[in-house]
């Protein structure tokens, strides 16, 4: 099956529309309705471009009955997490034009293991209804979060029109109970910005949920309000933010750094040895019209934070002071591309990123200068939150606080496949 290359501009998908006309001779097919063709796109992809095809297994890919069966075995696990197979509609609607179906929030666990809303879409049924981070789930479907042993299952199919009964708690103790009814989300990638006042400085504070093409208007907005308000340091909030787009990754850098990376390399893209035509090193514009013009800035990080995220970080490093506070990154020092074919779409692991100097392979993630849990008790803006506090304790200070905690609650609530590329429900 021949492969034409057709490039779109997405960090994890640069897409290649592949020739549905070959059928694959001699199919032996297991069980009746097997698509052979999309089994046999997903191997020729897999075993073309796919970053580790010299570390997976030979498969026969007509002895599998789904082209995700045939993704499985073609997997270089435990290392990739990422890799995935969608339908069209669904990943273009994300990608393109900002939307998924779901109830518009992110859940966290707090420091004493109580579930919370970590963040809220303004147009999603949550954020509609006036809940807020920080607020708590008490319940799901009127059975206790403490009793139930599959947080994902609970909260059941994002699928528009599917209902669900929370019980929640709002930051002033105030308890309902509402009936919520999932629905195609207009997701805001800009969830919080405001100005705080260290000392002399005046410092931006942007929480950015999603590298997405509808955040570039969105980020410009909110850096247009920095300069206008004289903001001389940033605190970029990045703990929920998953990745997506290497062209608003490119965007932010240059929003940020202006004159301090204008026309300097940021990140270079490597492939498999079949694909060393492809290596790629990206430079940022020569005339950055818009930007603090940073040489230092400060990030909020956590365990959600990947891909075009940690992007941000490992590629300005080498010419801005950047300190991270929170906790380590998800690490995903690896980009993706996506091929339709059909009415799917496969997006698998296709090439490493690198910064200037050469470093990448952090798949345990990029440390935290330091450690503070990610207080989901308080929302965004307030400057008692413990990440917050710490970013603008430095900022005054040159120095963290002797007060760090880390985070000591279980863990997130794990999603896979496209819903990761989301980090929202």
């Amino acid at each position: 099956m021949k492969i034409k290359n057709f490039f779109y501009a997405l960090f994890i998908g640069l897409i290649a529309l592949l020739s549905n006309s070959c059928e694959p001779e001699g199919a032996r097919l297991l069980q009746q309705g097997v698509n052979s063709d999309l089994n046999e796109f997903v191997y020729s992809v897999m075993s073309e471009w796919y970053l580790w095809y010299d570390k997976t297994p030979d498969i026969d890919y007509n002895y599998y009955s789904s082209p995700e069966e045939v993704l499985e075995a073609m997997l270089y696990r435990p290392t990739d997490k990422w890799s995935f197979i969608t339908d069209t509609a669904t990943f273009s609607s994300y990608y393109q034009n900002g939307e998924y179906v779901g109830l518009g929030v992110g859940l966290a666990w707090d420091k004493n293991n109580e579930l919370r809303v970590s963040f809220v879409f303004n147009d999603g049924a949550m954020g509609r209804a006036g809940v807020k981070r920080g607020w708590k789930v008490l319940k799901i479907n009127k059975i206790a979060v403490a009793d139930i042993s599959d947080i994902s299952a609970a909260l059941g199919k994002n699928k528009v029109g599917e209902s669900i009964l929370l019980t929640l708690e709002s930051l002033e103790g105030t308890t309902s109970e509402i009936l919520f009814v999932k629905s195609v989300v207009n997701l805001n990638a800009v969830l919080h910005k405001s100005i705080h006042q260290v000392g002399s400085k005046k410092v931006g504070y942007l929480v950015f949920q999603t590298f997405i093409d509808p955040a570039e208007q969105e980020l410009d907005a909110a850096f247009d309000y920095f300069i206008a308000e004289g903001v001389s340091d940033l605190v970029l909030d990045l703990r929920y933010n998953g990745g997506g787009s290497t062209s608003i990754a490119n965007h932010l850098a240059e929003l940020i750094g202006g004159s301090q990376v204008a026309g300097k390399l940021f990140y270079k893209l490597i492939h498999n040895n079949k694909k060393t035509p492809e290596n790629k090193n990206i430079t940022l514009k020569s005339n950055i019209s818009r930007s603090l013009n940073l040489d230092h800035l400060m990030v909020i990080a956590g365990s959600q934070t990947a891909s075009a995220s940690e992007l941000i970080i490992n590629g300005l490093s080498p010419y801005l002071d950047v300190k991270v506070v929170g906790e380590n990154t998800a690490g995903k020092p690896v980009g993706m591309y996506a091929w339709k074919y059909s009415d799917r779409v496969l997006v698998p692991i296709s090439f490493s990123l690198k910064n200037s100097l050469d470093f990448g392979e952090y798949y345990d993630g990029l440390p935290a200068d330091a450690n503070c849990y990610d207080d989901v008790s308080k929302d965004f803006g307030d400057p008692n939150e413990s990440c917050l506090k710490q970013a603008l304790y430095y900022i005054e200070n040159g120095e963290f606080s002797g007060t760090i905690s880390k985070k000591t609650s279980k863990q997130g609530i794990e999603q896979t496949g496209f819903r990761q590329e989301i980090s929202a429900w």
